[in-house]
This record gives C-alpha cells, structure tokens and sequence, in this order.
C-alpha cells in the first residue's frame, strides 16, 4: 500500500465514510513509520505487524525470494468504539493477526487478518493453520471473522474445490473451522477472487460490498466493505473538540512583515544544529499565535488539514472516478 498518495487517499475516504474498523493487507510499513503517520489526527488505535524474517522467513532453497520490502498486516480500531479492543498474543511465523472486542454478555468476536504470499508452502501454512486453531479453541471467543489476501487464486468456491494441493489445504482447514467464505466475485483487476471474509457465524457478515476498481485507493486489488452485526447497541466514546488554528483568518500580511524583520542570522547562528532549530521554531509559533487566531471544532475524527475545500474537491473526485467507471471516457 504504502506511499503517500495512497495514505492520502486512505485518509480522504477514512475522512468521509469514519469506518469503525480498518483492515490493511500488504502495509508496507516498517518499524521507522509511525501509527500517526497513516492514521494522522483520525483517532484509531492500531494494531499492526509489519514485515519481518519472523513472519516472512527466508527459504533456505531459494533465499532470493525473500523481499524485506513489501508484506504486513494491520487493524485499526477507531476510539469511539468501546469494545475493548485487544490483540491476541501469537508467536505465528505468519503475516497474521487476531484482534478480539468484547460484547456486553462477556463473549469475545474475534477479527482475524492474514497476507499470504502465493509462494510460500507447507510451513507457512502450519503457522496460519495453528493460530486459527488457536483462536477456535479459545472459548471466549463466540464468533471468528477471517479476512486476508490468502492468494488462493485455484480454488472453486462454488464447489470448494482447490485444483493447487496447498490450496486444497486452505480449503480443508476452512472447512474444519466452519468458516464460509463469503465473497463471491473477483477482488483484482486481473479476474481473480483473492480477498476473503470467512465466518464460522455469517449472519454477523452483512452488506458485504466489493467497492469498485480504485474506489478506495489506487490497488490492483478491489476493497471490500461490510457491517459486522454483533446483536447489541454499541456505545460510543465522544472524542472531545479540539483548538486548532483557523488559518482562513490568518493576517498573513503581518506575518510576512514580521519574518521579513527578523535577523535569521543571528537566529540560526549556532554551532548546535538543535539550538537553531528550537530558536527558529519558537519564532515560527509566537509569530502564528500571534497573528492567527485560534478556533474550536467538532468531535468529529478528521484530521486538521481536512477541511471544507478538501471536502468538495473530494467529493468532485467521486464524481469524475465514477463518471469514467460508466463509460471508460476520460
């Protein structure tokens, strides 16, 4: 996923339709990239395990195939949710991930995601294999949702048959678990049906919707959407308003007089790169405090640069994205 139109984009449409929970598979990310970096200002909590020689070990065969880059899973949960959000702990050498949220009767609804590199065998499939088994098995846990890339590309849904021995596998530890597979139409631009949402309790799964082709992000890959059904009244956690600066109101006359009178010389004159960098910060932040007022907004979870203008431009990119998905005509 990762680059920074994509996280634009992500963000724009987290913006819009505030999903209570996301679901990312081939993350891209790394220990250096913060939560706060993909989910600015939006007010998730994230759970996240990024690519590593754990979850992606080498092939001793043929080291080569391993790719540092690329990979990873990730959950984000948005704050106003109050289901006390935890993630199983799992020692899986696999690109997945549990994360459980607890209903008013104790019970546990278990959201489980996994990537699954096409070319990965036997041992790859022992891990997945056991943290689903683990995760069956733990009675807490009332209903288990499953949604991932598993790259199962051979099977025939309709008759659950997988042409692949390895897919014939996935298809039989499915099976085991009871969990139907609920998609039923390609999710990538290539024909495939790759993305699953698997249940051991479908009618938790409801208006399960694969969005159209870039709808979401620019990915060779359809998003799906659907509402997880859990028979009880959510109660939800009101972020409190926040102060930014309201910037349309800014003297911004007054502030390029301001900087314009300013010695940076003698402000940046400091053998100690941070010295300089806290002198000219603190000049930035007066000079902004004093010529741009501040306001208060909503509780809504946008981030700050969201504003009015973004949302119409945002909106005209709808627009024109599903006027050319009609006709092909740019």
């Amino acid at each position: 996923m990762l680059n920074i139109t994509k996280v634009l984009e992500l963000q724009a449409f987290v913006c819009k339709n505030h999903p209570d929970i996301i679901v990312i598979n081939e993350t891209w990310l790394k220990k250096s990239i913060k939560d706060a970096e993909i989910f600015t200002n939006l007010n998730y909590r994230v759970f996240r395990l990024d690519r590593n020689q754990n979850t992606h070990p080498l092939d001793p065969s043929n080291p080569k195939k391993f790719k540092r880059n690329g990979g990873g899973v990730l959950v984000a949960v948005s704050n106003t949710v109050d289901m006390k959000p935890t993630l199983v702990k799992s020692n899986a050498r696999a690109e997945i991930i549990s994360v459980t949220f607890t209903m008013k009767n104790k019970k546990k609804l278990c959201l489980t995601t996994c990537y699954r590199v096409g070319t990965l065998q036997e041992e790859n499939f022992s891990e997945i294999s056991n943290h689903i088994d683990r995760v069956s098995k733990t009675k807490s846990i009332a209903r288990h949702i499953v949604v991932g890339d598993f790259n199962l590309d051979s099977v025939n849904w309709d008759s659950s048959v997988g042409i692949c021995r390895m897919h014939q596998k996935f298809l039989n530890l499915f099976n085991d678990h009871c969990l139907d597979q609920l998609v039923q139409q390609p999710t990538h631009c290539r024909g495939n049906l790759l993305d699953l949402v698997l249940t051991d309790a479908p009618h938790t799964v409801e208006n399960l919707e694969i969005l159209r082709h870039n709808e979401l992000i620019k990915s060779d890959h359809f998003a799906i959407r659907f509402n997880i059904n859990v028979n009880e009244v959510i109660k939800r956690v009101r972020p409190s308003p926040r102060r930014i600066r309201n910037y349309k109101k800014a003297d911004w006359q007054a502030i390029n007089e301001s900087f314009a009178a300013t010695n940076w010389k003698h402000v940046l004159d400091s053998s100690d790169i941070n010295v300089s960098w806290d002198n000219f910060k603190n000049i930035v932040n007066k000079t902004c405090d004093k010529h741009i007022p501040y306001i208060k907004i909503g509780t809504k979870a946008t981030p700050i640069w969201y504003d009015s203008d973004i949302d119409k431009l945002f909106r005209k990119k709808e627009r024109l994205r599903s006027k050319f998905q009609n006709s092909q005509n740019p």
